[in-house]
């Protein structure tokens, strides 16, 4: 598509102005600069394009890999584009772009953008798609149903916890022990007799080795127990941080 359109009041508009209060001018002139480059491979027909971490990276001016995943994830949370990376590669939908084509495409056939052709992917990486969004839903949906932090099954969040889950299983961790680790912590923080209250998100507790403090000879429950002392909660607070470090030390 040789141009297309950019109305005067692109700035006002809901999504534009959440990506300028995200990322500042920035931000509102890198998603011009992917709207040129998508327009550039739209043929007047499909939305959708992949393109390569190389290409998107020039183009936006972004060199970092987080830097540019963070930004892209955030047009995909604000509902602009729909969003899925493979490796290096992005695919990017951009219905949009429907409604912004220039007159070259007025006479083109329909756009097919509620229904767009269906784009190949080996086999291999759809196996492997599918089994990465049945932990991480699971994983999720085991989370949310303790009362701990609700969350949303966003693709940007079920990749992070595929990440912090991997990590985890590297470290010898099966699903079934992140599993346990997390009811733990949840009869901890949501029972009277405990006085250890704080409720991380999920992503921060599979990291940080919050898990890891939760499971095997780490674990030791008398630390978040209340006693008859004279302790603040905030002091017992932190002395059960201490000994989740060293869980044999002496209270």
């Amino acid at each position: 598509m040789k141009w297309f359109k950019h109305y005067d009041d692109a700035s006002a508009s809901v999504k534009v102005s959440q990506i300028v209060d995200e990322f500042g001018l920035e931000g509102y002139a890198r998603w011009f600069l992917l709207l040129e480059l998508l327009s550039s491979k739209y043929d007047g027909e499909t939305t959708i394009f992949e393109i390569h971490f190389s290409e998107l990276s020039a183009k936006l001016r972004i060199k970092f890999t987080k830097k540019l995943d963070t930004f892209m994830e955030l047009l995909h949370n604000f509902c602009l584009i729909q969003l899925e990376i493979h490796s290096k590669v992005y695919k990017i939908e951009c219905p949009i772009l429907a409604d912004l084509k220039d007159r070259d495409f007025k006479r083109a056939r329909a756009v097919r953008a509620k229904n767009p052709p269906k784009i190949k992917i080996k086999d291999k990486d759809l196996d492997k798609d599918k089994d990465i969004y049945i932990d991480q839903k699971n994983m999720l949906t085991f989370w949310n149903s303790l009362d701990i932090i609700k969350h949303g099954a966003t693709q940007p969040l079920l990749k992070k916890i595929h990440s912090k889950m991997n990590s985890l299983k590297k470290d010898g961790f099966a699903v079934q022990d992140i599993e346990l680790a997390i009811n733990r912590y949840a009869n901890i923080i949501n029972g009277t007799e405990y006085f250890f209250n704080y409720k991380w998100p999920l992503v921060d507790f599979l990291g940080r080795d919050n898990a890891r403090k939760f499971y095997g000879e780490n674990f030791v429950v008398e630390n978040f127990k209340r006693h008859g002392n004279n302790k603040s909660t905030a002091q017992e607070r932190q002395d059960a941080m201490v000994n989740m470090e060293n869980p044999y030390a002496k209270r």
